[in-house]
């Protein structure tokens, strides 16, 4: 089992104090030290130090895969048909992510290799980008596609260690 501390939004802060009696602030993404079992053999969670006004997460790590749907072009608005006839050729997907970390989208073309292409949070020469932390950001990711639309398969793949806020 996983302690780790949560996403803080700003101006929210929490603390803990050590086992040597310091108080220090919880940084997001900070795995805690336990002296539980692993094995499931207990239901209580000991963590050395004082953390009565701390935030913190329990969870198990796990793969979330996600797979995008065939994309479709349509017309019109609210009740949009789908156009039957012509092709449609991707050249770039784009992805709106807010307040993420780590994520890798895959694009498996039909009868060719899968691309990898990786978001890592951290932005070059960004105030952000802290080593020791997770880096969480807002914006838009552009991924290359380069096929027809029916024969190319986008997931997208994040490992988390924690629930999700």
């Amino acid at each position: 089992m996983n302690i780790v501390g949560r996403y803080l939004a700003s101006g929210e802060t929490s603390t803990f104090v050590d086992a040597q009696g310091n108080t220090k602030t919880l940084i997001s993404g900070q795995a805690l030290t336990t002296t539980n079992a692993t094995n499931g053999s207990t239901s209580t969670i000991t963590a050395t130090g004082d953390f009565r006004n701390s935030k913190f997460i329990i969870g198990e790590p796990y793969e979330m895969h996600y797979r995008f749907s065939q994309q479709r072009l349509t017309q019109g608005g609210g009740g949009a048909t789908e156009l039957i006839s012509g092709r449609l050729q991707i050249h770039h997907f784009y992805i709106k992510y807010e307040d993420s970390g780590f994520f890798q989208v895959e694009v498996t073309p039909e009868n060719r290799d899968t691309s990898l292409h990786k978001f890592t949070g951290r932005l070059l020469g960004a105030a952000s980008a802290s080593i020791g932390q997770i880096n969480l950001d807002t914006g838009t990711f552009k991924v290359p596609i380069m096929s027809k639309s029916d024969r190319v398969d986008i997931d997208i793949k994040t490992i988390h260690s924690c629930l999700h806020y």
